[in-house]
């Protein structure tokens, strides 16, 4: 998985040889590669997946991956098209927080994580996934975890606003690729709630797992629409209303 990761080849593996790996399991092999990475590498933070509700008769069933230092940009960055498994990226958009003080739990409540929140962005990130099912085979959420949640980047906005100056009832998303929009969310759309509701879960998941929230992590809390794929030669804009914009493109070779 790491080799695949580095490379940026797609690996049908995990479907082929671990078909009904457990999810304790996945995250003992993410934990394993980031331990690797780390080796010469910083981890920045964490993000989650899977926390959108689009149907509310539908409980979440979000997951985690590690971010990394070298995978950080800012705003206006062009990207390299062969940085990405399948030749470009996919663009989420996100809320990210940054976190001031270490949160311990044992059980952490939305008012500790509200108090530990230390700013606020929109953000970008980039995601292309390595690992994919065989034919045949089944791809699963536990796949994902292995596979990191198909993390690869992450663009946060320019300006980090505090908790006290953003109301989540009115952070609508867009994405516009080369002017045309092409695909719209909205931030209460996280976990059928908000962003904060997403970042209490990874603090109160990060535990079972070996890790804990720390002072200095950047978290992102899921994408809040269907994150649609950024050619090569192309540019995408992320709009978050009443936050600010990110726009990034991708090199044409």
């Amino acid at each position: 998985l790491l080799k695949a990761e580095r490379e940026k080849n797609i690996t049908e593996a995990l479907s082929v040889h671990f078909p009904e790996m457990e999810r304790a399991v996945a995250y003992d092999i993410q934990n394993a590669i980031l331990k690797a990475k780390e080796m010469a590498d910083d981890r920045i933070g964490w993000k989650v997946g899977y926390s959108r509700v689009i149907d509310a008769g539908i409980a979440p069933d979000p997951i985690y991956g590690h971010m990394m230092a070298s995978g950080l940009s800012e705003p206006g960055v062009t990207v390299t098209a062969s940085n990405y498994a399948r030749g470009a990226p996919y663009i989420e958009a996100e809320i990210a927080f940054r976190i001031k003080r270490d949160l311990t739990g044992p059980v952490v409540t939305r008012n500790e994580l509200v108090d530990a929140i230390d700013g606020v962005a929109p953000a970008v990130e980039l995601v292309s996934g390595w690992v994919q099912a065989a034919q045949g085979r089944e791809h699963t959420r536990n796949h994902d975890i292995a596979g990191n949640v198909t993390h690869v980047g992450l663009v946060p906005g320019a300006k980090w606003w505090s908790l006290d100056e953003v109301d989540f009832s009115k952070v609508a998303v867009r994405v516009e690729i080369d002017g045309l929009v092409e695909a719209e969310g909205h931030a209460t759309l996280i976990m059928g709630e908000d962003p904060i509701s997403s970042a209490v879960w990874l603090a109160n998941e990060l535990p079972k797992y070996g890790y804990l929230l720390r002072a200095g992590d950047i978290i992102i809390t899921g994408t809040v629409l269907d994150p649609p794929r950024l050619e090569p030669g192309s540019t995408a804009r992320a709009v978050f209303e009443t936050l600010g914009d990110i726009e990034i493109s991708v090199a044409t070779h």
